[in-house]
């Protein structure tokens, strides 16, 4: 299952929007050009795709198939 996209007018990309966006066009569901056009990208995905070396991207399969880990974080 692949996170929903962002919406085109994203300013703020974290961790699991790219993430979404770099799974949507290794999916199919959306083509480089057209991911590139949408969200006004160049270089950046290039990058983001470069980070990622598998679906799991920065944060995990969790949060890439679900859009959040659960859970708070743990004290020291």
């Amino acid at each position: 299952m692949i996170a929903p996209l962002p919406p085109p007018n994203t300013v703020r990309w974290v961790a699991r929007r790219k993430a979404a966006v770099v799974a949507a066009v290794r999916a199919g569901k959306i083509t480089y050009e057209e991911a590139c056009s949408y969200y006004q990208l160049s270089e950046e995905f290039l990058g983001w795709q470069h980070a990622a070396p598998c679906c799991d991207f920065w944060c995990g399969r969790a949060a890439v198939t679900t859009g959040r880990k659960s859970g708070s974080p743990k004290t020291r």
